[in-house]
């Protein structure tokens, strides 16, 4: 791939800059050079580039946007979020840098700011029902039952015939440990798009949740049954098998889901303490020992819980399975 600055010297050639134009025409001229590459170059090169064009006009909205989004890309959130915050100080009410914004704040999870965000984009396009949606599930996560509920039903109002809205509703009714009234909306999903892996996903997890493991294990099933490398599915199915007792099928469920996405540390420590439970030492204690050393990329399994398998493992003799939980 050629350099952001080769590709811009020859557009800028092009262009030509009047000796009299004015740093901020230079700047909007530079933009629109980059913006011809964007596809074409690294995300490195276009920060460089929305860099050089701030340097001419620090007032420059799109530069600041066109930064964020290549930060995005490098997945360097908190930078990104800084220049979108920058780009609406100079545009409070552009929508596309508001939900950009919203969406950084998801990915560190400052679940309150993005719910802000979403909000104000209501406020400015209150037709939009897609908007309701995800602010609705920023709720979720927050578990604020009530008014996420209260998103999704205007969603189903505005949309019936979408499934997501009907999963999410589920979603929040079974935080409020209505089960019954989340299968309701779950059901009604699967009506409405039978081969929807959302639907089965979340219904699976609802009921894992509630305890009810056989049914989350035929929902995780179904899940596989349509994407058969679907590694969330492959771990829950997993979870449901190492609450069961039933080692062997948790073990091979994590592999697979090992084999999908290498990368999760709770897969490795799940796997690792299922196969300590099974007796295989050797390959717990690899497993366990490379969680540990990733621990700030553990999610669902604790660090002090690793620790702790970790430290009963190397007591454990060999031949003889392991007592810890």
């Amino acid at each position: 791939m050629r350099s952001a600055l080769v590709l811009l010297t020859a557009a800028l050639a092009l262009l030509g800059f009047p000796g009299c134009e004015s740093d901020e025409a230079k700047a909007r001229r530079l933009l629109a050079a980059a913006e011809a590459i964007e596809e074409t170059v690294s995300a490195d090169s276009l920060i460089t580039l929305a860099s050089r064009a701030l340097k001419l006009d620090p007032r420059s909205f799109f530069a600041y946007d066109l930064r964020a989004s290549a930060y995005e890309n490098k997945n360097d959130q908190q930078a990104a979020l800084n220049d979108y915050t920058s780009a609406m100080n100079l545009d409070p009410d552009f929508p596309d840098a508001i939900e950009d914004r919203a969406g950084v704040f998801e990915a560190l999870g400052m679940f309150d700011s993005a719910a802000a965000d979403y909000s104000r984009l209501i406020e400015l396009q209150p037709d939009d029902p897609e908007f309701r949606l995800t602010r609705g599930q920023v709720y979720l996560e927050l578990e604020k039952y009530d008014l996420a509920i209260a998103d999704f039903n205007r969603v189903i109002a505005a949309r019936p015939e979408a499934p997501e809205a009907y999963v999410y509703r589920g979603d929040g009714y079974s935080g409020m440990d209505s089960l019954s009234r989340a299968l309701n909306d779950y059901e009604a999903a699967v009506k409405l798009d039978p081969r929807r892996t959302l639907v089965f996903d979340h219904r699976g997890l609802a009921l894992l949740d509630h305890g009810l493991l056989d049914l989350a294990i035929a929902d995780f099933t179904r899940v596989l049954e349509l994407a058969k490398d679907n590694a969330g599915a492959l771990e829950s199915r997993g979870d449901c098998y190492a609450e069961l007792k039933k080692l062997d099928r948790a073990a091979a469920d994590y592999g697979a889901a090992m084999a999908v996405d290498s990368s999760r540390a709770d897969l490795w420590a799940k796997y690792g303490h299922s196969n300590w439970k099974l007796g295989n030492l050797d390959v717990a204690r690899r497993f366990l020992t490379r969680a540990s050393r990733d621990g700030v990329k553990l999610l669902a399994v604790s660090a002090d819980s690793v620790r702790s398998w970790l430290g009963q493992l190397s007591r454990t003799r060999p031949g003889i399975e392991g007592e810890g939980e």
